[in-house]
Protein backbone atom coordinates (compact mmCIF):
# COMPACT_ATOMS: atom_id res chain seq x y z
CA UNK A 1 0.00 0.00 0.00
CA UNK A 2 1.29 3.07 -1.04
CA UNK A 3 0.96 6.01 1.94
CA UNK A 4 1.10 9.88 1.58
CA UNK A 5 1.21 11.29 5.24
CA UNK A 6 1.14 15.41 4.65
CA UNK A 7 1.93 17.49 7.72
CA UNK A 8 3.57 21.06 6.38
CA UNK A 9 4.91 22.28 9.50
CA UNK A 10 5.92 23.59 12.31
CA UNK A 11 8.78 21.37 12.88
CA UNK A 12 7.59 19.89 16.33
CA UNK A 13 4.49 19.44 14.66
CA UNK A 14 6.36 17.41 11.51
CA UNK A 15 8.64 15.59 14.34
CA UNK A 16 5.67 13.65 15.97
CA UNK A 17 4.33 12.45 12.56
CA UNK A 18 7.44 10.08 12.77
CA UNK A 19 5.48 7.94 15.44
CA UNK A 20 2.87 7.00 13.45
CA UNK A 21 5.10 6.64 10.42
CA UNK A 22 7.14 3.91 12.69
CA UNK A 23 3.66 2.48 13.71
CA UNK A 24 2.43 1.73 10.48
CA UNK A 25 5.63 0.71 9.01
CA UNK A 26 5.66 -2.15 11.98
CA UNK A 27 2.14 -3.12 11.27
CA UNK A 28 2.16 -2.95 7.83
CA UNK A 29 6.00 -3.70 6.51
CA UNK A 30 5.29 -3.63 3.13
CA UNK A 31 3.64 -0.66 2.80
CA UNK A 32 5.39 2.33 1.09
CA UNK A 33 5.20 5.30 3.21
CA UNK A 34 6.15 9.00 2.02
CA UNK A 35 6.07 12.37 3.91
CA UNK A 36 4.84 15.69 2.39
CA UNK A 37 6.40 18.60 4.40
CA UNK A 38 8.47 21.76 4.19
CA UNK A 39 11.66 21.52 2.30
CA UNK A 40 13.25 22.91 5.49
CA UNK A 41 11.93 20.05 7.90
CA UNK A 42 12.61 17.29 5.50
CA UNK A 43 16.16 16.31 7.84
CA UNK A 44 13.49 14.70 10.29
CA UNK A 45 13.19 11.73 8.11
CA UNK A 46 17.23 11.68 7.11
CA UNK A 47 18.19 8.18 7.35
CA UNK A 48 14.69 6.80 8.27
CA UNK A 49 13.93 3.29 8.26
CA UNK A 50 10.13 4.00 8.21
CA UNK A 51 9.65 6.95 5.70
CA UNK A 52 10.54 5.73 2.03
CA UNK A 53 10.48 9.17 0.50
CA UNK A 54 10.26 12.78 1.56
CA UNK A 55 8.58 15.17 -1.06
CA UNK A 56 9.18 18.71 -0.38
CA UNK A 57 7.22 21.69 -0.44
CA UNK A 58 9.86 24.35 -1.73
CA UNK A 59 10.30 27.61 -0.22
CA UNK A 60 9.29 30.25 -3.18
CA UNK A 61 6.65 27.18 -4.42
CA UNK A 62 3.69 28.06 -2.05
CA UNK A 63 1.70 29.66 -3.96
CA UNK A 64 -2.19 28.48 -4.90
CA UNK A 65 -1.17 27.27 -8.12
CA UNK A 66 1.70 26.02 -6.98
CA UNK A 67 0.08 24.40 -4.81
CA UNK A 68 -2.38 23.12 -7.75
CA UNK A 69 0.80 21.95 -9.65
CA UNK A 70 1.70 19.55 -6.94
CA UNK A 71 -1.48 17.75 -6.05
CA UNK A 72 -1.31 17.18 -9.51
CA UNK A 73 1.85 15.84 -9.98
CA UNK A 74 1.16 13.29 -7.38
CA UNK A 75 -2.35 12.25 -9.07
CA UNK A 76 -2.91 8.15 -8.51
CA UNK A 77 0.16 7.80 -7.11
CA UNK A 78 -1.26 7.02 -3.74
CA UNK A 79 -3.92 4.19 -2.18
CA UNK A 80 -4.32 6.33 0.77
CA UNK A 81 -3.49 9.90 2.33
CA UNK A 82 -3.82 11.01 5.82
CA UNK A 83 -3.76 14.54 5.94
CA UNK A 84 -2.41 15.25 9.33
CA UNK A 85 -2.02 19.11 8.64
CA UNK A 86 -5.92 19.80 7.69
CA UNK A 87 -5.49 23.47 6.42
CA UNK A 88 -6.61 24.59 2.87
CA UNK A 89 -3.61 23.81 1.23
CA UNK A 90 -3.28 19.77 2.25
CA UNK A 91 -6.93 19.93 1.11
CA UNK A 92 -5.68 20.60 -2.46
CA UNK A 93 -3.36 18.44 -2.55
CA UNK A 94 -5.52 15.13 -1.39
CA UNK A 95 -8.19 16.19 -3.67
CA UNK A 96 -6.04 16.82 -7.22
CA UNK A 97 -3.86 13.88 -5.63
CA UNK A 98 -6.97 11.84 -6.43
CA UNK A 99 -6.76 9.59 -3.32
CA UNK A 100 -8.86 8.21 -0.02
CA UNK A 101 -8.15 10.77 2.42
CA UNK A 102 -8.80 10.88 5.92
CA UNK A 103 -7.99 14.15 7.78
CA UNK A 104 -7.34 14.58 11.17
CA UNK A 105 -9.10 16.22 13.93
CA UNK A 106 -7.20 19.23 15.54
CA UNK A 107 -9.49 20.74 18.28
CA UNK A 108 -8.80 24.02 17.01
CA UNK A 109 -12.12 25.21 18.58
CA UNK A 110 -11.44 23.65 21.79
CA UNK A 111 -7.98 25.01 22.40
CA UNK A 112 -9.05 28.59 21.28
CA UNK A 113 -11.64 28.23 23.75
CA UNK A 114 -9.24 27.26 26.66
CA UNK A 115 -7.78 30.39 25.87
CA UNK A 116 -9.94 32.85 25.30
CA UNK A 117 -11.32 31.22 28.91
CA UNK A 118 -8.22 31.72 30.63
CA UNK A 119 -8.17 35.35 30.10
CA UNK A 120 -11.78 36.11 31.63
CA UNK A 121 -10.30 33.53 34.90
CA UNK A 122 -6.78 35.63 34.59
CA UNK A 123 -9.54 38.76 35.06
CA UNK A 124 -11.77 37.49 37.34
CA UNK A 125 -9.89 34.70 39.52
CA UNK A 126 -12.64 33.61 41.34
CA UNK A 127 -14.27 31.87 37.87
CA UNK A 128 -14.18 27.91 38.14
CA UNK A 129 -11.77 26.17 36.05
CA UNK A 130 -14.27 24.05 33.68
CA UNK A 131 -11.53 23.33 31.99
CA UNK A 132 -9.75 21.33 34.50
CA UNK A 133 -10.48 17.72 32.81
CA UNK A 134 -9.60 18.41 29.56
CA UNK A 135 -6.51 17.08 27.89
CA UNK A 136 -5.47 16.60 24.40
CA UNK A 137 -2.48 14.46 22.37
CA UNK A 138 -1.73 15.42 19.45
CA UNK A 139 0.36 12.66 18.49
CA UNK A 140 -2.81 10.21 19.70
CA UNK A 141 -4.74 12.30 17.18
CA UNK A 142 -2.95 11.45 14.28
CA UNK A 143 -3.25 7.62 15.13
CA UNK A 144 -7.28 8.26 14.69
CA UNK A 145 -6.95 9.71 11.60
CA UNK A 146 -5.39 6.12 11.07
CA UNK A 147 -7.83 3.54 12.13
CA UNK A 148 -8.66 2.64 8.92
CA UNK A 149 -5.37 1.08 8.36
CA UNK A 150 -6.05 -0.99 11.54
CA UNK A 151 -3.15 0.94 13.23
CA UNK A 152 -3.61 1.42 17.34
CA UNK A 153 -1.70 3.88 19.71
CA UNK A 154 0.08 2.84 22.25
CA UNK A 155 1.58 5.93 23.40
CA UNK A 156 3.90 5.86 21.07
CA UNK A 157 6.90 8.52 20.84
CA UNK A 158 8.28 9.88 17.83
CA UNK A 159 11.62 9.03 16.77
CA UNK A 160 14.23 10.89 14.52
CA UNK A 161 17.37 8.49 13.22
CA UNK A 162 20.32 8.86 14.79
CA UNK A 163 23.44 6.28 15.99
CA UNK A 164 23.24 5.85 19.39
CA UNK A 165 25.99 6.40 21.37
CA UNK A 166 27.30 3.51 23.85
CA UNK A 167 26.93 5.45 27.24
CA UNK A 168 25.43 8.49 27.48
CA UNK A 169 28.01 11.51 28.36
CA UNK A 170 27.66 13.45 31.10
CA UNK A 171 26.49 16.48 29.44
CA UNK A 172 23.53 18.94 30.26
CA UNK A 173 21.87 20.00 26.91
CA UNK A 174 19.54 23.23 26.97
CA UNK A 175 17.67 24.43 24.59
CA UNK A 176 16.84 27.76 25.49
CA UNK A 177 14.96 29.32 22.92
CA UNK A 178 11.12 29.53 21.95
CA UNK A 179 9.14 31.84 19.43
CA UNK A 180 7.31 33.85 21.52
CA UNK A 181 8.30 35.53 24.96
CA UNK A 182 5.67 33.51 27.13
CA UNK A 183 7.28 29.91 25.66
CA UNK A 184 11.11 31.32 27.11
CA UNK A 185 12.34 30.21 30.31
CA UNK A 186 13.75 33.39 31.45
CA UNK A 187 17.47 33.70 30.74
CA UNK A 188 18.42 34.62 33.81
CA UNK A 189 17.09 30.97 35.04
CA UNK A 190 18.98 29.53 32.56
CA UNK A 191 22.54 31.13 33.81
CA UNK A 192 21.25 29.92 37.33
CA UNK A 193 20.94 26.47 36.03
CA UNK A 194 23.98 26.56 34.08
CA UNK A 195 26.26 27.45 37.35
CA UNK A 196 24.22 24.70 39.33
CA UNK A 197 24.85 21.83 36.99
CA UNK A 198 28.36 22.45 35.89
CA UNK A 199 29.10 22.27 40.02
CA UNK A 200 27.64 18.90 39.86
CA UNK A 201 30.05 17.85 37.02
CA UNK A 202 28.30 18.59 33.96
CA UNK A 203 29.26 19.88 30.87
CA UNK A 204 26.95 22.00 29.25
CA UNK A 205 25.86 22.57 25.91
CA UNK A 206 23.33 24.97 24.28
CA UNK A 207 20.91 24.28 21.33
CA UNK A 208 18.86 25.95 19.13
CA UNK A 209 18.58 27.99 15.99
CA UNK A 210 19.87 30.92 14.27
CA UNK A 211 17.30 33.44 15.91
CA UNK A 212 18.53 32.37 19.18
CA UNK A 213 21.89 32.88 19.00
CA UNK A 214 21.67 36.30 20.98
CA UNK A 215 19.35 34.76 23.71
CA UNK A 216 22.49 31.80 24.17
CA UNK A 217 25.58 34.21 24.10
CA UNK A 218 23.76 35.92 26.69
CA UNK A 219 23.19 32.90 28.77
CA UNK A 220 26.45 32.04 28.55
CA UNK A 221 28.05 35.51 29.50
CA UNK A 222 25.55 35.62 32.07
CA UNK A 223 26.76 32.51 33.59
CA UNK A 224 30.60 32.97 33.65
CA UNK A 225 30.90 29.31 32.70
CA UNK A 226 32.78 27.81 29.30
CA UNK A 227 29.93 26.07 27.72
CA UNK A 228 29.77 24.66 23.95
CA UNK A 229 26.90 26.81 21.73
CA UNK A 230 26.08 25.17 19.19
CA UNK A 231 23.02 27.51 18.72
CA UNK A 232 22.54 28.41 14.81
CA UNK A 233 24.80 26.16 14.05
CA UNK A 234 23.40 22.61 13.06
CA UNK A 235 20.68 21.50 10.84
CA UNK A 236 17.80 18.98 12.11
CA UNK A 237 19.98 15.55 11.84
CA UNK A 238 23.24 17.55 13.26
CA UNK A 239 21.06 18.28 16.30
CA UNK A 240 19.30 15.55 16.70
CA UNK A 241 22.82 13.61 16.74
CA UNK A 242 24.27 16.22 19.26
CA UNK A 243 21.07 15.76 21.45
CA UNK A 244 21.66 12.19 21.89
CA UNK A 245 24.48 12.29 23.28
CA UNK A 246 23.42 14.47 26.04
CA UNK A 247 22.47 12.49 29.69
CA UNK A 248 19.64 15.04 29.29
CA UNK A 249 18.02 18.10 27.53
CA UNK A 250 16.55 20.85 29.44
CA UNK A 251 14.27 22.64 27.13
CA UNK A 252 11.34 25.21 26.78
CA UNK A 253 8.06 24.01 24.40
CA UNK A 254 9.57 24.46 21.60
CA UNK A 255 10.45 22.10 18.45
CA UNK A 256 14.18 21.53 20.33
CA UNK A 257 12.20 19.92 23.09
CA UNK A 258 10.37 17.46 20.69
CA UNK A 259 13.77 16.57 18.63
CA UNK A 260 15.49 15.69 21.96
CA UNK A 261 12.81 13.12 22.85
CA UNK A 262 12.96 11.95 19.40
CA UNK A 263 16.42 11.47 19.63
CA UNK A 264 16.13 9.29 23.10
CA UNK A 265 17.37 11.85 25.26
CA UNK A 266 15.45 12.48 28.36
CA UNK A 267 13.78 15.89 28.22
CA UNK A 268 12.89 18.41 31.61
CA UNK A 269 10.08 20.11 29.28
CA UNK A 270 9.73 23.88 30.61
CA UNK A 271 5.74 24.99 29.87
CA UNK A 272 5.52 28.17 31.07
CA UNK A 273 2.77 30.08 28.90
CA UNK A 274 1.40 27.60 27.28
CA UNK A 275 0.04 24.78 28.52
CA UNK A 276 0.56 20.71 28.06
CA UNK A 277 -2.99 20.37 27.85
CA UNK A 278 -3.06 21.32 24.22
CA UNK A 279 -1.17 17.61 23.56
CA UNK A 280 2.19 18.92 22.57
CA UNK A 281 3.98 17.48 25.86
CA UNK A 282 6.80 14.64 25.45
CA UNK A 283 4.23 12.58 28.29
CA UNK A 284 6.13 9.14 27.09
CA UNK A 285 9.03 7.54 28.08
CA UNK A 286 11.59 9.42 30.95
CA UNK A 287 10.79 12.75 29.88
CA UNK A 288 9.37 15.00 32.78
CA UNK A 289 6.89 18.15 32.47
CA UNK A 290 6.91 20.93 34.64
CA UNK A 291 4.23 23.05 34.51
CA UNK A 292 2.21 25.22 37.11
CA UNK A 293 -1.09 26.00 36.36
CA UNK A 294 -2.80 29.79 36.72
CA UNK A 295 -5.76 30.82 36.27
CA UNK A 296 -4.34 32.90 33.41
CA UNK A 297 -2.45 30.19 32.05
CA UNK A 298 -2.48 29.30 28.68
CA UNK A 299 -2.21 32.77 27.44
CA UNK A 300 -2.67 31.99 23.86
CA UNK A 301 -1.95 28.52 21.73
CA UNK A 302 1.48 29.24 20.37
CA UNK A 303 2.23 31.42 23.52
CA UNK A 304 2.43 35.79 23.41
CA UNK A 305 4.87 38.10 23.15
CA UNK A 306 4.33 39.57 26.42
CA UNK A 307 2.87 38.63 29.54
CA UNK A 308 -0.41 40.15 29.38
CA UNK A 309 -1.33 39.74 33.18
CA UNK A 310 2.52 41.01 34.17
CA UNK A 311 4.99 39.33 36.49
CA UNK A 312 5.46 36.56 34.00
CA UNK A 313 4.52 34.06 37.35
CA UNK A 314 4.31 30.96 35.31
CA UNK A 315 7.84 31.13 34.09
CA UNK A 316 9.01 32.16 38.00
CA UNK A 317 6.85 28.88 39.40
CA UNK A 318 9.20 27.05 37.59
CA UNK A 319 12.94 26.83 39.80
CA UNK A 320 16.41 26.17 39.40
CA UNK A 321 16.15 24.48 42.23
CA UNK A 322 13.03 22.17 41.17
CA UNK A 323 14.97 21.30 38.11
CA UNK A 324 18.18 20.35 40.03
CA UNK A 325 16.18 18.19 42.20
CA UNK A 326 15.13 16.03 38.82
CA UNK A 327 18.65 15.97 37.92
CA UNK A 328 19.98 14.56 41.30
CA UNK A 329 17.22 11.66 41.76
CA UNK A 330 18.66 10.51 38.27
CA UNK A 331 22.29 11.15 38.16
CA UNK A 332 23.42 11.25 41.69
Amino acid sequence: MRILLIRFSSLGDVVLVTALAAAIKKQLPDSEISVLTKEEYAGVFAGSKDVSEVIPLKSGKRSFLDICALGENLEKRFDLILDLHANPRSFIVSVLASAKTVRYKKHMLKRRLLVLYSFLRGAFSFLPDIFSGYGDNVIRNYFQAAKTLGVKYENNAPVISVKKPAVKERIAGLACGARYFTKRWPEEKYAKLIIELSRLGFGITLFGGKEDIPAAERIAALSGVKVNNLAGKTGIPELAEAMSSCAFVVANDSAPMHIAAASGTPVIALFCGTSPKFGFAPAYGKNTVLNYGLPCKPCGIHGQKFCWAGGFKCAEMISVKSIVEIVNGRYD
